[in-house]
């Protein structure tokens, strides 16, 4: 089971890896910077309004706001 759940891991390391690569070309062409500032902008706000500290705003934030764009370019591109 121990063997499972250890190549059941390096494979999902290997696609992360492979999709991050793919990926970051992608998302660093045009002027979409845009929305992802607005979101990042509007986040960390909405974060530092709750009390959170600057640095987890800034981990939360850049986790939601990039999963958002990489979302919207992976839509563009395959539509």
């Amino acid at each position: 089971m121990a063997n499972k759940l250890v190549a059941v891991y390096i494979l999902v390391s290997i696609v992360v890896v492979a999709a991050t690569m793919w990926v970051s070309p992608v998302a660093a062409e045009g002027d979409d910077n845009e929305s992802f500032k607005s979101c990042y902008k509007e986040c960390e706000d909405e974060c530092k309004e709750e009390g959170t500290n600057s640095e987890m705003c800034e981990v939360k934030c850049n986790a939601k706001c990039g999963v958002e764009e990489v979302t919207d370019k992976l839509k563009t591109t395959f539509s």
